[in-house]
């Protein structure tokens, strides 16, 4: 009797506890799998929308546009690369507005909170992958009744296969950039996981334009960056290697 008293504690030590870590109140909490940045936390807050780190730090915010006389119903489907070819955050948000007839209104919103396509009577768009690339349907409400519309996306959906990969397996690390601002050069230091000796990395402007592309290898752990020819403002870039993707990093050119 004794040794199984003594077993039931051991066992009990042993599990794990689940710890609270934050709580986002008058709102819910949804997540996502970003392609460049992981998996990121996020919630409607003042017209905003507050997206966290995993251990729940903020990250950013972005301005959700108004629609005229209309409530924020849902914010969803947050990704990068996928409704722009730029490494930049984007979203969907569909809007309602209660009276006589139930009006919807959907608009697919960039990091920067500008509109890249407005919608009238979406009431929802979903994605998925296809053969001809990734795809969007929305669901129009029109007068009680419902039709679709079919778009074609150009950027790329992040696969399951992709995510479970990318959380077990060491990731592409960028350390942060110095100078940073920079008005010279700039030291970029990455690490590249075990496995993998070569790679790309990809500078990209504040609209998503890629300006720079370099390869990289193994054999060293930084790359120096001119900025002579790269105009003031903020830019980002990322490494690509043959089966991941690095976060991004940012760094600022001053004239």
């Amino acid at each position: 009797m004794k040794n199984i008293f003594l077993i039931f504690i051991f066992i009990t030590i042993g599990y794990s506890q689940i710890i609270e870590e934050r709580e986002i109140e008058e709102n819910k909490l949804f997540f996502s799998y970003l392609k460049y940045s992981g998996v990121k936390f996020y919630h409607v807050y003042d017209n905003s929308l507050e997206i966290l780190n995993s251990d729940g730090s903020y990250y950013k915010s972005v301005s959700i546009p108004v629609e005229l006389d209309m409530e924020v119903q849902n914010v969803y489907l947050l990704s990068e690369g996928v409704f722009t070819s730029s490494v930049d955050l984007s979203f969907a948000v569909t809007y309602f507005k209660n009276g006589n007839i139930l009006k919807y209104h959907t608009n697919i919103v960039s990091e920067s909170g500008s509109v890249i396509l407005s919608m009238p009577k979406v009431n929802f768009v979903s994605v998925t992958d296809s053969e001809d690339g990734p795809k969007m349907v929305s669901w129009i409400y029109d007068d009680g009744e419902y039709r679709s519309k079919l778009y074609s996306l150009p950027g790329d959906l992040v696969s399951e296969t992709e995510i479970d990969q990318n959380l077990v397996k060491e990731s592409i690390r960028l350390e942060n950039p110095f100078p940073n601002p920079s008005n010279g050069n700039i030291l970029l230091n990455y690490h590249l996981p075990e496995g993998e000796t070569k790679g790309e990395m990809k500078i990209f402007n504040s609209n998503g334009i890629e300006v720079r592309n370099f390869l990289v290898d193994d054999s060293f752990s930084s790359i120096v960056i001119e900025t002579d020819q790269l105009p003031s403002g903020s830019y980002h870039y990322i490494i690509k290697t043959k089966s991941s993707v690095s976060g991004k990093k940012t760094f600022v050119v001053v004239k």
